[in-house]
């Protein structure tokens, strides 16, 4: 806004400047000659306003550079932030991905620690019930005494509780 006014000041008397020389050269052209003085009062006085004119026009590009400038370097800024923030994500991303794969390879393991119980569980049926080979009122199970089946079953609870909470820190 003060950048039009400005010029627009300037440019009036410019204007009018330019009005005097031409009435002093029709008023004084026919009639009489001018004098050196008038002539390089106007002159002087046309420079000052063009002087004055491009003054104004170079502080307002100063500005407008170092407003662009400062604009520029906020964006440059910002950007730079962001990249950062996306270079984060990517590390979290990353340590989540292992964290869920160690998980699932240890949900593996302990299902095949699990068969493998069941398969040691069968096969000393299979003996118990070779040994008894004749028995045919015998029970087709397998007899432990309770501090054997508390033990198995404290063993078989803690593996369960390990694997649901490593579940939950791979999720989290």
């Amino acid at each position: 806004m003060v950048k039009e006014q400005d010029s627009s000041n300037w440019e009036k008397q410019l204007k009018q400047a330019e009005g005097k020389l031409e009435k002093l050269n029709q008023h004084t052209l026919p009639n009489r000659l001018v004098s050196h003085g008038e002539i390089t009062s106007v002159i002087k006085e046309l420079e000052e306003v063009r002087s004055n004119i491009e003054d104004v026009t170079a502080k307002h590009a100063a500005q407008d550079t170092e407003q662009i400038k400062s604009s520029a370097l906020l964006a440059h800024e910002a950007m730079l932030k962001a990249k950062e923030e996306g270079e984060l994500l990517k590390v979290g991303a990353f340590t989540m991905d292992k964290r869920l794969h160690a998980t699932q390879k240890e949900i593996e393991a302990s299902l095949a620690s699990e068969r493998l119980a069941l398969a040691a569980v069968m096969d000393l049926e299979k003996s118990e019930l070779a040994g008894n080979g004749s028995n045919e009122n015998a029970p087709n199970g397998v007899t432990l005494s309770l501090e054997e089946y508390y033990t198995l079953s404290k063993k078989a609870h803690n593996v369960e509780e390990q694997t649901n909470l490593k579940v939950a820190a791979a999720i989290s």
